[in-house]
């Protein structure tokens, strides 16, 4: 099942040089340290946006749909920019400390019997660096998958405020970011030859439709 639904959320401006935003030193990663070596703060108890806010009249299109696939509730969305401004979606989770581009994150609201699946790195003040620039230009579109392993657990799962074995139905959110320009964009030139970025602007979701589980992310798949 695939539907589809235009819905921004701001939560966020992360101003252009914050001080929190960046180390004092970009060239401090070690050439072997890989992604790990990034420091990256995230306040995991930030609240999740408002899935009911009203869509926005401009803004990228997000379809997805669910199904399990193994031991795994697979997600597969894709993201259109409609719009007349390119974009830079952030859709990818920070795994103690490292990119995981597989990976989601449940929020920390569970609203009746709908949990709230997330694919974003920006939660409070503090913006970590990408190892890649995910642009999306007016009038393209990107398809992605990712899993969330069953039954739900850490680290994908932290603190929630109900029951989730409660849950029935989920949304999806992912990040991105209206291109900020060239002001808002920081190459970080690593020690290892790597490149990664900072993204200073306007931080904002896109919320998916409601849709129903196929499976109890509290139960291991088939149960």
């Amino acid at each position: 099942m695939s539907v589809r639904v235009v819905a921004v959320v701001a939560v966020a401006l992360v101003a252009c040089g914050h001080a929190a935003s960046e180390p004092s030193s970009p060239r401090s990663v070690p050439q072997d340290a890989g992604m790990d070596a990034v420091a990256v703060a995230v306040d995991a108890a930030a609240p999740a946006p408002d899935a009911a806010l009203t869509a926005a009249a401009d803004a990228p299109v997000l379809d997805w749909s669910l199904a399990v696939d193994g031991d795994r509730l697979r997600i597969d969305y894709v993201v259109t920019n409609g719009t007349a401004r390119r974009i830079y979606l952030l859709d990818t989770v920070l795994v103690r400390g490292a990119v995981d581009d597989d990976a989601v994150e449940l929020g920390g609201h569970l609203d009746g019997d709908t949990v709230t699946i997330q694919r974003g790195v920006i939660f409070g003040d503090v913006v970590p660096a990408l190892p890649e620039l995910r642009s999306l230009d007016p009038g393209a579109r990107v398809s992605r998958t990712a899993h969330l392993p069953l039954p739900a657990g850490p680290p994908a799962l932290g603190y929630l405020d109900g029951d989730l074995a409660a849950a029935t139905h989920a949304i999806l959110q992912v990040q991105y970011v209206p291109d900020p320009g060239a002001r808002g964009i920081k190459p970080v030139h690593n020690d290892d030859g790597s490149t990664w970025y900072w993204i200073h602007g306007d931080v904002r979701w896109l919320v998916g439709e409601r849709l129903a589980l196929p499976v109890s992310l509290a139960a291991a798949a088939g149960r």
